[in-house]
């Protein structure tokens, strides 16, 4: 039936999920540490190839679970700060 092989497909696609989340975690860690430790949602989309949507989130994960630190810039712009890998050459700049 419809359902069923809706269902099978669902809870198939469960895993893929699971693998896309930590393939696109691992790309905002590299971005990260490409800028120098500070990014922004819309660079790190760009950068990665994923939709902004979905970059938020991992970077929204990522800050919650103490990773990288939210900060609001005198303009405004929303900052990711990754403590682990802060350059402050480029921070400075």
């Amino acid at each position: 039936t419809r359902l069923a092989a809706k269902s099978k497909k669902i809870i198939e696609n469960k895993p893929n999920a699971k693998r896309r989340k930590l393939e696109l975690e691992n790309k905002v860690l590299k971005a990260a540490q490409k800028a120098g430790g500070k990014v922004t949602v819309a660079r790190t989309a760009l950068y990665i190839d994923a939709p902004i949507e979905e970059t938020e989130t991992i970077l929204n994960s990522l800050a919650s679970r103490g990773h990288a630190n939210v900060e609001v810039s005198s303009e405004g712009q929303v900052l990711y700060m990754f403590p682990d890998f802060l350059d402050r050459d480029k921070i400075d700049s």
